[in-house]
């Protein structure tokens, strides 16, 4: 059913997920220094300006930021898929797995890319820290948790009503 609390945390992983996809904040951290005097912008502010202004590209873009990409886009898809299994609970355990192992591995690839990022530009970069911004693929993940504990549980309750019966 689509009222259940685990809806709700799918849901909200999906909504985070978007958000991210639409503007990831994690790189917001790393400020440029001013070179041209409009001040400072952030490293894939100044990317995105190069390739759209068709200049050579001063920022290589690692292949992280390409399975950032790639993972954001499978966790959005994991997790409206798993909403609409509601009817087939053990594909939903599955999925649920899945979606919880997707963000963990996405944590990772995010924070690797942080460091490598940061450790690439060092001469570039005033502020460095990994900030507040990291708590929302956190977030992603404990409501992705949250989602397959509800599942597992519902499961079990569903269980123990037929050996009622």
């Amino acid at each position: 059913m689509l009222q259940r609390i685990q809806t709700l945390y799918l849901f909200l992983v999906f909504t985070i997920d978007t958000l991210l996809l639409i503007a990831n904040p994690i790189y917001a951290e790393f400020q440029m220094k001013a070179g041209d005097g409009k001040g400072p912008t952030t490293v894939l502010m100044q990317f995105w300006k190069q390739v759209s202004m068709g200049a050579n590209l001063e920022l290589p873009i690692s292949s992280f930021k390409f399975l950032n990409l790639v993972f954001m886009i499978l966790i959005a898809i994991l997790a409206i898929y798993t909403i609409f299994l509601y009817q087939n609970r053990k594909s939903q355990i599955k999925i649920a797995k899945l979606l919880v192992v997707s963000n963990v591995i996405f944590l990772l690839v995010i924070l690797v890319d942080f460091y490598l990022t940061k450790r690439q530009f060092v001469e570039l970069i005033s502020l460095n820290t990994l900030g507040f911004q990291i708590i929302w693929p956190v977030l992603m993940m404990v409501f992705a948790s949250l989602a397959l504990i509800g599942i597992r549980t519902d499961e079990k309750l569903v269980q123990s009503m037929d050996r009622i019966r």
